[in-house]
């Protein structure tokens, strides 16, 4: 209850705060309109008969209108962010200079406005009043002004130059001698290096909180930092184009776009759509043209001077030579252009977007090593998540006959993830897995299908290797099913036979018995009986032997002791290890595999190795699997292939293994796996 009593007033308060920062940025955005508004309107009366207006004035105003437009929309969504009402300001600072000026214009004309003197004198150096929106935007965006006294100084800075740089100017246009000419030069020249300084600072501080943000922070600030650096090097351009001679008015319209459009812009993309387009890629693009386009004309123009000067001293003063220098240069710069083009790319990349350039290289050195044998194909995950800083991430594949999506391990998976998060993989032949993002952006979902696009080889070779073994494993399982099922039939038939034909076939021989045992000694169909009795008894013996042949009876005790019985009747001698039998529980199919396996080769070795001794090992491998092995020190010789093929199918149809070594001279070796 006592926690309850101290929250209470801190969350009322915390809440307070937050209304009145609601206030006040909706109070600064409305004073930024009510300016704009202002300057607007002067611009519009002054574009009538009066004459007062250059052609670019109304699209300039119209550019003010959007920062003031987003201004209001970031604070509807971001009522207590600084950044709506900072840009709602460049749009006003800019329409009420502009208004400032035009006012000041109608000084020199037939009809002159109230207070026109005044608005002039004022408004020969009111234009870097202009700038302080951009300023104050800078200095608190995204989440509000740095703290320390060094941004405290930065933030003065800017009003401080516009203050100089508007006293050193006044007047200046109206012929004004209130301050001498030699005191104006450095006042104003100190008021552009401050104001200059104070911009370059501002940007600087972009620059800081990018180094020292969180990943969405980060994002948000690419767009800016690309917009606002353009917004000083512009004006420091517009200035030497002045100087130059450029018109007012062409020359100032580059920073004016930067500053009443690009900015504006970053400003949506970073905090309404932080993620919405890749600057990266964009300045790497552009970049990279720029120095091509400009190397390539070097290189072009190198080449006809060198041509011209190499050829004219053999051609002389040919007519031809012009020709001829241009055609050489146009063909040693295509040569040269594509190299030189991708290897600005890579350089360029790693410099403007080395996260991607990064990624793309990491996912074809992979790619590489997958063709050169040195990284399995199903690898592909891990470099992926790798690649994308995405621990999560997982590459689903849809495998021909299974329902659904499958893991790399063949494991069936289930995907409960937005759509979003979900990056279908497509051939022309359809589906071939999804791509799922643990971390969902517009712009992570642009870099994953980048990076699947370069990983399409190993994701096809994965694809195809899972079918393969999904395959194999449905032969195998229907191989030991079949096998399952042969044993029980054999189980079956030995168990009729046995029981049925048999033991019928006995007891007609001891009703023959005693038939017989009824007639007297000297009747001639004794004999008969004899004959009849023996023949059923040679019956009942093949049966038998083919009940044993379909599944030996042994088993019926165990394969130890088969196997112990099995060694008996072997005319060589053998050692026989079943130490590994005593506590495996084993199926009727894999008992009777094996009882085969080594009566096949003990027989085998018996007839024809000349063996004088043979042994007989069963062990365990890693896995659960059991081996069993059979030696002999017979002569060898046997052929691997040939000799036990119907053995190792009878191995493999329940999904083991057999192999045969056997060197000429040095025995056989016989080894199952199962």
């Amino acid at each position: 209850m006592d926690y309850v009593l101290v929250l209470a007033p801190l969350v009322a308060d915390c809440a307070t705060m937050g209304c009145m920062r609601a206030a006040l940025g909706v109070g600064l955005v409305a004073s930024a309109t009510a300016v704009a508004t202002s300057g607007i309107a002067v611009v519009t009366v002054a574009s009538g008969p009066s004459d007062l207006v250059a052609g670019w004035e109304p699209l300039a105003v119209l550019l003010d209108l959007v920062s003031v437009t987003l201004g209001w929309l970031v604070v509807r969504l971001r009522a207590t962010s600084p950044v709506g009402p900072a840009l709602a300001w460049i749009g006003a600072a800019s329409s009420g200079v502009r208004g400032v000026e035009v006012w000041g214009l109608s000084a020199d004309s037939a009809d002159p406005w109230w207070g026109a003197d005044a608005m002039a004198y004022v408004g020969a150096g009111v234009w870097p009043w202009q700038l302080l929106g951009f300023f104050a935007l800078v200095l608190v965006f995204p989440s509000g002004p740095l703290p320390g006294r060094a941004w405290t100084l930065v933030a003065c800075g800017g009003p401080a130059a516009a203050i100089v740089i508007n006293v050193a100017l006044a007047g200046s246009e109206v012929g004004s001698e209130e301050m001498p000419a030699g005191f104006r030069s450095p006042l104003l020249v100190l008021g552009l290096v401050l104001l200059l300084a104070a911009l370059t600072a501002a940007v600087a501080g972009l620059f800081v909180r990018f180094r020292a943000g969180d990943p969405l922070q980060r994002l948000q600030l690419r767009w800016m930092l690309f917009a606002s650096a353009s917004v000083p090097v512009l004006l420091a351009m517009s200035w030497f184009a002045v100087e130059a001679g450029v018109p007012a008015g062409f020359a100032y319209s580059g920073f004016l776009v930067g500053m009443l459009v690009l900015v504006p812009a970053a400003v949506y993309v970073a905090i309404l759509r932080h993620d919405l387009l890749d600057i990266e890629r964009l300045a790497s693009a552009t970049l990279t043209l720029v120095l091509t386009s400009i190397l390539s004309a070097g290189l072009f123009a190198g080449v006809v001077a060198l041509l011209g000067s190499g050829l004219g001293s053999i051609l002389g003063s040919d007519p031809d030579l012009p020709t001829l220098s241009v055609a050489g240069a146009a063909f040693v710069t295509a040569v040269c252009l594509l190299p030189l083009h991708h290897r600005l790319q890579a350089w360029v990349g790693l410099i403007t977007d080395r996260e991607r350039t990064v990624m793309l290289g990491t996912v074809r050195s992979f790619v590489e090593a997958v063709r050169k044998g040195e990284a399995e194909p199903e690898q592909v995950e891990e470099v992926l998540r790798a690649s994308l800083d995405d621990p999560g991430l997982r590459l689903l594949m849809s495998v021909p006959g299974r329902v659904g999506h499958v893991d790399l391990d063949g494991q069936q998976q289930t995907t409960t993830t937005p759509d979003d998060s979900q990056i279908p993989l497509r051939t022309m032949d359809g589906d071939i897995g999804i791509l799922v993002l643990d971390q969902t952006s517009s712009r992570r979902r642009r870099r994953a299908v980048e990076a699947a696009m370069a990983a399409r080889l190993p994701i096809e070779v994965s694809r195809l290797r899972l079918g393969l073994r999904s395959a194999l494993a449905d032969v195998t399982d229907s191989r030991a099913r079949l096998m399952v099922a042969v044993t029980h039939e054999r189980r079956r038939l030995e168990r009729d036979l046995h029981d049925g034909a048999q033991q019928q076939l006995v007891a007609v021989g001891m009703r023959l018995q005693a038939m017989q045992r009824q007639l007297p000694p000297a009747d001639v169909h004794r004999d008969e009986l004899d004959r009849a009795v023996g023949a059923l008894s040679a019956t009942v013996r093949e049966l038998r032997r083919i009940a044993h042949g379909i599944r030996p009876s042994r088993l019926d005790d165990g394969l130890a002791a088969a196997l112990q019985g099995l060694v008996q009747d072997s005319p060589v001698p053998v050692e026989l290890n079943v130490r590994a039998l005593v506590t495996e529980d084993l199926s009727d199919a894999l008992a009777t595999t094996l009882y085969y396996v080594v009566a096949e080769a003990v027989a085998n070795a018996c007839k024809h190795a000349r063996a004088g001794r043979i042994q007989i090992t069963f062990g365990h491998q890693e896995g659960g699997r059991l081996q069993v092995e059979v030696a002999d020190d017979g002569i060898g010789g046997v052929d691997p292939d040939s000799s036990v093929q119907s053995l190792r199918d009878r191995v493999a149809s329940v999904g083991g293994s057999l192999g045969v070594v056997s060197p000429p001279g040095g025995g056989t070796r016989l080894t199952a796996v199962i």
